[in-house]
C-alpha cells in the first residue's frame, strides 16, 4: 500500500511517498519525516479546484508558488487568525469571502464580499486588498469634484481629435 503525505514548508509542497502497513502509518512515517531536513509540520488547506464548498477550508489556505491573486498576496496568518470564524451580520462567513479565490487561484482579486457589512467585519482582508487594487488606504479620503474646468488632461493630437465625433462619460457612486 502507498502512503503519500504533504507537507509545506516556505509555501512549497514536498510529497514523501513509501510503502506503508497502514496499522502501523506513524511508526513507519516518523523516521521518514525525521530525516527530511524540508519537511515540516503541515496544519493548513491546500486550495485549488478540488475544493467543493468554503466549510473545506479547514486551515490557513496555502497557495501554489505562482499564484497572482490578490488573496494569496494579503491573506496572511494573522489575517487569517483573526477573520477565520467570524461572519457579517448577514451571515456571510469569512471562508464565503475567499471561497472563490481558494478554489480557482487564477482569479484576480479571488475574495467577495457578501454584503456591505462585509468590508467592514473582514476589514483586515479588504482593507489590504482594496490598498493593493486601488492604492487607497482605509483613512484615505476620495475627493471629488465634478468641476470639468479642474480637470488635467492632456490635449488629444490631432489625428485623434479629428477621429473623435462624440464622447459619453458615465458616473456611477456607491453611497451609505
Amino acid at each position: 500500500m502507498e502512503l503519500a503525505e504533504s507537507y509545506m514548508e516556505e509555501k512549497k509542497f514536498v510529497k514523501i511517498e513509501q510503502e506503508v502497513d497502514f496499522e502501523s502509518t506513524q511508526e513507519t512515517l516518523e523516521p521518514v519525516i525525521q530525516r527530511s531536513s524540508a519537511v515540516s509540520t503541515f496544519n493548513g488547506c491546500m486550495v485549488g479546484e478540488h475544493l467543493m464548498n468554503p466549510s473545506e477550508i479547514n486551515g490557513m489556505p496555502y497557495f501554489p508558488s505562482g499564484t497572482t491573486c490578490l488573496l494569496s498576496k494579503c491573506l496572511t496568518q494573522e489575517v487569517w487568525n483573526q477573520c477565520k470564524d467570524l461572519k457579517d451580520k448577514h451571515g456571510y462567513s469569512f471562508k464565503k469571502a475567499i471561497f472563490r479565490g481558494s478554489k480557482w487561484t487564477y482569479l484576480g482579486v479571488g475574495a467577495m464580499a457578501g454584503s456591505h457589512d462585509s468590508y467592514y467585519t473582514f476589514a483586515p482582508l479588504f482593507d489590504k486588498i482594496i490598498e493593493q487594487y486601488h492604492g487607497h488606504k482605509p483613512n484615505d479620503k476620495h475627493i471629488s469634484s465634478m468641476d470639468y474646468t479642474k480637470l488635467d488632461c492632456p490635449a488629444f493630437s490631432e489625428e485623434d481629435d479629428r477621429m473623435i465625433k462624440s464622447t459619453r462619460i458615465r458616473v456611477a457612486r456607491n453611497l451609505d
